[in-house]
């Protein structure tokens, strides 16, 4: 731990003494390799172009050269028959003998655990109008074929008791997920992918979803550190000396600005 701190203090040093243009650097050139020797990314389709660090896909064009069985238009209607179904918790055979919920902190777990896990939260008895969150941007993966994709943005009334909290009244508003459910070519359902939060200065839960989400909001945190919306100590040395290095650059460019000005009105 001491050795991994004094590490990236060390990196973060020298960020703040060189900027960030060095380890950006770094980074494209590695991530340019990964690109060029990526087999999901090297096939080039008509009109795509390069877009900085990554190729603007032509989703229609590689979705025609799906080799999955079920066609997209029908991944997208199996997907919303996943919803419509609770995820399973209304009919469990929408999922397969392999399924796996995975959650940006939890999991993987198999069916068995994911059901007790579910019905072990009243999350309708503690919670209202959980039905009014919005849906949207549902979509085949244009790489990985059998990979739906689609947004929420969840919202709750506390009106009955939950984790010891007494109903308030306080609506929740949960920060935007990107989600996704995988399917094998039976239609059913193999991974489920929920709670993997896209901004999470949005909302009043903390930047947290699911039941982290549900608890920050209520105002009894689960008992760890990622469920109260806080960081390891590393993570939050990396932001202090990030937040420097970003304001030691505005400074340096406000300065430059101003001694452009004044050069310009000596003039």
């Amino acid at each position: 731990l001491f050795v991994g701190t004094i590490t990236l203090l060390l990196l973060c040093l020298a960020t703040f003494a060189g900027g960030f243009t060095p380890v950006v650097s770094v980074w494209k050139r590695a991530f340019k390799s990964s690109l060029s020797s990526s087999s999901t990314t090297s096939e080039s389709f008509p009109g795509e172009e390069q877009l900085g660090l990554g190729i603007l896909v032509n989703e229609e064009e590689r979705l025609k050269k799906s080799s999955f069985k079920i066609p997209p238009n029908e991944l997208v209607e199996l997907a919303k028959d996943v919803m419509r179904k609770d995820f399973g918790l209304l009919d469990e055979s929408i999922l397969a003998d392999d399924f796996q919920f995975v959650a940006p902190i939890i999991g993987p777990y198999g069916k068995d655990f994911y059901f007790n896990a579910l019905k072990s939260v009243n999350f309708t008895g503690s919670f209202s109008n959980i039905e009014d969150g919005t849906i949207f941007n549902i979509f085949v993966d244009p790489i990985e074929h059998n990979r739906v994709w689609y947004f929420v943005r969840p919202v709750a009334t506390h009106t009955g008791t939950f984790r010891g909290a007494k109903p308030t009244g306080k609506q929740l508003v949960f920060p935007p997920q990107a989600n996704s459910i995988l399917f094998n070519e039976e239609g059913k359902v193999t991974r489920l992918n929920l709670g993997y939060v896209a901004d999470r200065l949005e909302g009043n839960t903390g930047g947290l979803a699911l039941v982290f989400g549900f608890a920050y909001g209520v105002g009894k945190p689960l008992p760890f550190p990622e469920a109260r919306g806080q960081r390891s100590l590393k993570l939050r040395i990396l932001n202090f000396l990030s937040g420097l290095a970003d304001k030691r650059m505005k400074a340096k460019k406000a300065k430059e600005a101003k001694k452009a000005q004044k050069a310009k009105e000596a003039k």
